[in-house]
């Protein structure tokens, strides 16, 4: 906590009585109106130093002895009091003045409503600012640029996007737009992209940046690259990232996978698989979830599974290349059709076009061989594997335990897992579900020892599984349950 110092407190013992001499001043000059009561120069003089002093009852006085003594204050000085109440945001301050001058003709003019729309703003007061704003073009007063502004940053503070938008469309018809505040257009395009306002952020993007050739921050293109990837809108993710590289700014995967996912939602995939291929010719490294969009498009939908291969030996024949993200998301949704000679036929690109498989590639011929029951069509994926000379992964040992859990004859199932553990791999929580239930559908007193393995890596035993111990009835595999 500070200590103030005597300075500290003879300096504010300064400013009061500093506060004090003005309004023993502005008194005196009061009490001189009796003489004198159309003297304007001291009454300003009067309005002067109340306000300075900001007492705001006795310049409620002085406007009550004003009435008294027929006095009529102008514009001006109604201005100096309402000034008063601005700083605080002080609506009640203003109530009060205006009951008590208006009686005084031609009394709201642009000035005043200004004074008045500052106080609202700092009042938080968005609604009655367009209230007062409406009331000025129905009594055909111009509204002071200030006022538009404050409303307009007011409206931005409350994140109210349409509003800002009206009120410029406003000062458009005033011509009060100029190169000292038309940045609005970039306020008002990150506002709308944020609350994802597509028509909004269209229209400021089209006026602000093609048309003015502004340049918004990074923070407003990222945010309108993620609208356009939710929308599904290419054409305007296209136009951030022409105008990030015109502008110098670096384009990280996260940007382009935003450019993706608006291409593979407006269904465009053909420009989708094209910005795996740019990112790999940037040197901009993918991750398999970058190309999600594409297989969330696709679905388990056989035709539009064949329309992306046919798309996939199109771009090859363009000598564009192929990404191995991108026809991996297509192979994996040829594996949820549960059709395998869709899968064979799709996997014929990697020799056709010249696909580099990776791990990721032959794991989608393991989810096949699991969706379709097939045992020895994943036995041959992970031999090719292997015969690639691919080092399978956590993913692809799990779903080769997942595979065997799939047959009558499991065995397997705990070499694999075995396999796992050599090579310092963490079994996945669901391979081990799935080997549970197998075993404890099967009788299997092993249920017990790896009911203990999937403890001892720290995962908790799902409830179906307690239900199916209860049910199973082994005294050891009760108790290797109980120790959780």
């Amino acid at each position: 906590m500070r200590s103030y110092s005597s300075n500290d407190r003879g300096n504010g013992r300064r400013k009061d009585s500093q506060i004090e001499a003005k309004r023993t001043a502005a008194i005196q000059l009061l009490s001189k109106l009796s003489d004198n009561r159309q003297s304007g120069k001291v009454m300003t003089e009067v309005v002067s130093l109340f306000a300075d002093v900001g007492d705001r009852k006795l310049l409620l006085q002085l406007l009550d002895q004003m009435e008294i003594s027929h006095y009529t204050p102008d514009n001006n000085m109604i201005r100096r009091i309402l000034q008063v109440g601005v700083p605080d945001g002080d609506v009640f301050f203003h109530a009060q003045v205006l009951h008590r001058v208006q009686k005084s003709k031609e009394i709201m003019t642009a000035p005043i409503y200004n004074t008045l729309i500052q106080c609202m703003y700092n009042n938080l007061e968005l609604e009655r600012i367009m209230d007062t704003l409406v009331e000025m073009k129905k009594n055909h007063i111009t509204p002071e640029r200030p006022s538009f502004e404050s409303a307009i940053r007011l409206a931005l503070r409350l994140e109210d996007a349409p509003t800002a938008l009206s009120i410029v469309e406003e000062m458009e018809k005033f011509n009060m737009i100029d190169n000292e505040n038309q940045n609005l257009y970039l306020q008002i395009l990150r506002c709308a992209a944020i609350a994802e306002q597509v028509d909004i952020t269209n229209y400021c993007w089209e006026k602000g940046v093609q048309h003015l050739k502004l340049s918004p921050d990074n923070g407003t293109l990222s945010y309108i690259l993620l609208l356009s990837a939710k929308l599904g809108s290419p054409k305007l993710g296209s136009q951030v990232l022409e105008q990030m590289l015109e502008s110098g700014m670096q384009c990280y995967e996260q940007h382009l996978a935003n450019l993706l996912q608006a291409f593979a939602m407006s269904g465009d995939l053909k420009g989708a698989f094209s910005m795996l291929q740019i990112m790999d010719s940037e040197g901009i490294l993918t991750r398999k979830e970058t190309a999600m969009p594409i297989l969330y498009q696709l679905g388990s939908n056989v035709a539009s599974i064949e329309r992306a291969i046919q798309i996939l030996r199109d771009l090859h024949s363009e000598g564009k290349g192929v990404h191995v993200a991108g026809f991996n998301s297509v192979l994996y949704a040829a594996a949820k059709t549960k059709q395998l000679d869709l899968v064979k036929d799709t996997f014929k690109l990697v020799s056709q076009i010249g696909v580099k498989a990776n791990v990721d590639t032959f794991n989608c011929l393991l989810d096949a061989g699991i969706f379709c029951n097939d045992w020895e069509y994943g036995r041959q994926a992970w031999t090719s594997m292997k015969s690639a000379k691919l080092k399978p992964n956590s993913t692809s040992y799990s779903k080769m335990v997942v595979l065997c859990t799939t047959q009558e004859d499991y065995e397997d199932c705990f070499r694999y897992l075995e396999e796992m553990k050599y090579f310092k791999f963490k079994p996945p929580r669901g391979c081990y579900n799935m080997l549970i239930k197998k075993l404890l559908k099967a009788g299997d007193e092993r249920a017990h020892v790896a009911i203990q393995d999937m403890q001892a890596c720290g995962y908790d035993i799902p409830e179906d599984i307690n239900r199916l111990v209860v049910e199973a009835g082994s005294e050891d595999i009760h108790r290797a349950a109980a120790t959780e």
